[in-house]
């Protein structure tokens, strides 16, 4: 007999009928036929084959049946999928499994057991697992993702990561959590959590009387804003970069006083829908560093928010990153694992 060479683990050979190395099994898939014309009847067949011999069932009114050992073989069984390289072969490489040319005819490589794989995507409330070389996902309601913003309640639904706003209830020492979801002062029309002081809630800051009585005094630097007061929308005169909704003061061309200016990328103020300074959200190009604040995964360079914050890539992420050629391997690193068919 002349020796074969298999790579440890299970194969499957989709559709393949090859020769057995001694000592290795393996699962052949294929469709078995009766007669010399190649036709066949009922269920595809499955047939498990090894050096010491092999047996086939069929569904339907068709079987065949093979000994490695007698040297006897059906004349039933269809070829599979022919190769020349693994890139001809239809399936797709997982970290559970991938596909290579063995002997003619595509086989699959089971790469990690049964269970969970090593590689998970965090937060997205399912569970990856491997089942015979294939990956396939689960819902797993405990894997919800965490938006480190104590104004969400952070749930799973029908497998979809949620971040429930939670209006009304208490945040941080003192504050209350809005109808966005951000953690303010005080809730407008709401003077709960205002002092004696400044009795009046004013875009979700404890303010003085004074602040809404459509002039410019207590300190203000616009009419019932800025200073003690609200902060300005843009476009109105601001003293400092605090009296502004944006954090954004400054002189505008051609102009002598300071206003208050809309919110843009590069202005060194965490503002609009920024996560942090001059990156993340929908708006900015830039993406944040390591550490940066964030809500999903696209505002981080690294492609990974954990808590609302960019993590570091790892080679356990379940996101291609870092110095990675795959999702999670890659040579490249030495931590990570080879990348399936490599």
């Amino acid at each position: 007999m002349r020796d074969a060479w298999l790579p440890l683990g299970l194969i499957v050979l989709v559709g393949a009928a090859a020769p057995l190395a001694c000592g290795q099994a393996f699962e052949l898939t294929g469709s078995t036929s009766t007669g010399a014309n190649g036709s066949g009847g009922g269920s595809p067949a499955t047939t498990t084959a090894s050096s010491g011999g092999a047996s086939s069932s069929a569904g339907g009114d068709s079987s065949s049946s093979t000994s490695a050992g007698s040297g006897s073989t059906s004349t039933g069984m269809s070829m599979g999928t022919p190769c020349v390289i693994a890139a001809d072969c239809p399936g797709t490489n997982t970290a559970c499994g991938f596909y290579f040319c063995l002997m003619g005819h595509c086989a699959l490589h089971q790469a990690q057991p049964d269970g969970n794989s090593y590689s998970q995507l965090y937060g997205d409330c399912h569970v990856a697992k491997c089942q015979k070389a294939k990956l396939v996902s689960e819902e797993n309601k405990t894997d919800v993702y965490d938006d480190g913003n104590p104004c969400t309640e952070d749930t799973c639904d029908n497998g979809n990561p949620v971040n429930k706003i939670k209006a009304g209830l208490p945040c941080g020492t003192t504050g209350v959590c809005n109808g966005q979801g951000a953690c303010v002062e005080c809730i407008n029309g709401n003077t709960g959590n205002c002092g004696v002081s400044d009795p009046v809630c004013l875009d979700g800051h404890c303010s003085p009387l004074a602040c809404n009585d459509g002039l410019q005094d207590n300190g203000e630097s616009d009419k019932d804003c800025g200073g003690s007061c609200a902060h300005c929308d843009d476009g109105k005169y601001c003293e400092l970069p605090g009296d502004c909704v944006s954090g954004v003061c400054m002189k505008p061309s051609g102009e002598n006083k300071l206003k208050c200016t809309v919110p843009s990328c590069s202005d060194g103020v965490k503002n609009g829908q920024e996560t942090d300074t001059d990156c993340g959200g929908p708006d900015c190009q830039g993406k944040c560093p390591v550490n940066g604040a964030c809500h999903v995964g696209s505002d981080c360079s690294s492609g990974v928010c954990q808590s609302g914050s960019c993590k570091a890539p790892t080679c356990v992420d379940g996101v291609k990153n870092g110095a990675e050629t795959g999702v999670d391997c890659g040579m490249s690193i030495p931590a990570c694992p080879k990348c399936p068919g490599t």
